[in-house]
């Protein structure tokens, strides 16, 4: 009979464990032999998980695995380490630097786009106005393509509302930028409801977060030990938490950073190998002793030793004393190894982001369209969603804080989250006319609509709908100008094409009808 706690120890150490069957033969004290199992109670005997085992094989690759819950994981300690190094390849390894740079670029690109959904045309117009020229003149999208490449490297970004006076515009609110390790517990406050600078409150919720007064890494002398102490609705937090509980965050490019530093060491071995190839042109070898052969008589001091070396003159025959002879060094480097291998570690590097190798390489050299489209699909799908992240912590907490000045300011009648969308920048197709034929064929057909077709592009339709009107009023009103000309030249024969407006000549009368300015001349 099979006891809980022999279950509980099964479970424990990765094998299942079944029940003898009512009609088995007993063997010697009730128990059976393995002869009388059957092959599937045989096989479930001896299941187990590769991964729960432990041998001389994979006994040193998981020794640094762990039990730490998310925080104790990522501890100030850990992060410090990770954010150094981090920081150290992206400003060293240009294909870290070019991965950060072109994933900031493809999810902020030139920033959002405020569209207002109150109702009140007059009041969305208004508030779309003041809010472009404030982003504008914050730089609002710097600012979130500096987060977005804070969060690949730090693993995660700050920011605080401040209230900066020299802004040229009427509302003075203001984003500051604050680097990760700026925000950390000062000393003498600790508290188990104070995580690594952050407060908490009993459901997890932050409700404070304290700032140090000056940067760790700057000239803190004076300023050691202090710090200030934020309301969380003025701070804001992007990062990812990949755990439950996780309070801060981690390098995105954590997983696969030391094989981009190892691809980096691996290129400088690789050209200093070249280097000593093109360095040394040939190497001179004898099957005799020194001494033999011509100059035999020659002091040893004067004879070529080990690893000496000789000046080559460029453009000469050499002539080998008897016994002597020169080789020419053999470069067995494989080109096709090389760049494969670099091609495979910079695909594995990104691979933390969704990034497709073409992406990370900036070279989509041997893909067709098709391939190109498939590859990005998984890694635009990653964009949105970050795109959709940003929305929520970053602007939409921000647009409240807007808002709630430009009451003060402007008189908006309007509460801290109205309805509103935001419209990001659209990647370029690669065929525009694959992709203008099916944007009409969802237009016709009802599967889609001017709005979504438009905010696609990352932009507003009411805002290019007003100016396609415009245009054809101004059109219109060119074409009804031109009325008094355009009759002339069309009595002329002429053909007129204007932009929308095409005039045929009058056509001539045919053969035997009468002729109106004939029959005037008679009267």
């Amino acid at each position: 009979m099979q006891t809980p706690g022999g279950l509980l120890m099964a479970k424990i150490f990765g094998f299942h464990v079944t029940r003898a069957k009512a009609d088995a033969p007993p063997r010697q004290g009730g128990r059976r032999h393995h002869s009388h199992l059957s092959a599937r109670e045989m096989r479930d005997l001896r299941a187990s998980y590769d991964l729960a085992r432990t041998d001389d094989q994979n006994e040193n690759h998981w020794a640094n695995a762990d039990d730490f819950n998310a925080v104790k994981a990522n501890s100030p300690a850990v992060r410090k380490v990770m954010r150094r190094r981090a920081r150290y390849e992206d400003a060293s390894n240009p294909y870290v630097k070019g991965i950060g740079l072109t994933h900031s670029n493809h999810v902020i690109g030139r920033g959002p786009r405020l569209q207002m959904l109150t109702g009140n045309p007059a009041l969305d117009r208004d508030i779309e106005r003041a809010w472009r020229q404030w982003a504008k003149k914050v730089r609002l999208g710097g600012k979130l393509r500096t987060q977005s490449r804070a969060r690949v490297t730090d693993g995660e970004a700050f920011s605080m509302f401040i209230t900066n006076p020299a802004l040229p515009t009427e509302i003075k609110l203001d984003l500051q930028l604050i680097e990760s390790e700026q925000i950390a517990t000062p000393l003498g406050e600790w508290d188990p409801d104070k995580i690594d600078g952050i407060e908490f409150d009993e459901y997890g919720n932050p409700t404070f977060y304290w700032k140090l007064t000056a940067h760790p890494g700057g000239n803190v002398y004076k300023e050691f030990g202090k710090a200030d102490r934020i309301p969380a609705d003025q701070m804001i937090h992007w990062f990812r938490a990949d755990r439950a509980g996780q309070r801060r965050g981690i390098p995105e490019l954590a997983s696969s950073l030391g094989t981009l530093a190892r691809l980096r060491r691996y290129c400088i071995a690789v050209l200093s190998k070249e280097e000593l190839h093109a360095s040394i042109v040939a190497s001179i070898e004898t099957d005799g002793l020194p001494g033999d052969g011509p100059g035999g008589d020659a002091d040893e001091e004067d004879l070529p030793q080990f690893m000496d070396t000789i000046e080559y003159e460029p453009g000469t025959v050499m002539f080998m004393p008897e016994g002597y002879k020169a080789n020419q060094l053999q470069n067995n480097q494989q080109a096709v190894d090389y760049l494969g291998y670099k091609h495979e570690g910079v695909a594995e590097g990104a691979r933390p982001l969704g990034m497709p190798s073409g992406i990370a390489l900036a070279n989509s050299a041997g893909y067709n369209y098709s391939s190109a489209r498939m590859d990005h699909q998984g890694y635009l799908t990653g964009v949105r969603i970050e795109q959709d992240d940003c929305e929520t912590v970053v602007l939409d907490p921000t647009l409240t804080q807007f808002l709630r000045e430009g009451r003060l300011v402007y008189g908006w009648n309007v509460d801290d989250a109205p309805p509103h969308a935001w419209f990001w920048d659209s990647l370029e197709e690669i065929d525009q006319s694959k992709a203008a034929t099916a944007q009409e064929k969802r237009l016709k057909n009802a599967t889609s609509n001017l709005a979504l077709e438009y905010a696609r592009d990352g932009l507003d339709w009411e805002e290019q709908a007003d100016q396609a009107h415009r245009e054809t009023e101004k059109r219109l009103n060119d074409i009804l100008k031109l009325a008094p000309l355009i009759k002339q030249l069309r009595e002329l024969g002429v053909a007129i094409k204007l932009p929308g407006l095409t005039v045929e000549p009058e056509p001539d009368p045919p053969e035997g009808a009468p002729d109106d300015k004939e029959d005037e001349e008679e009267e």
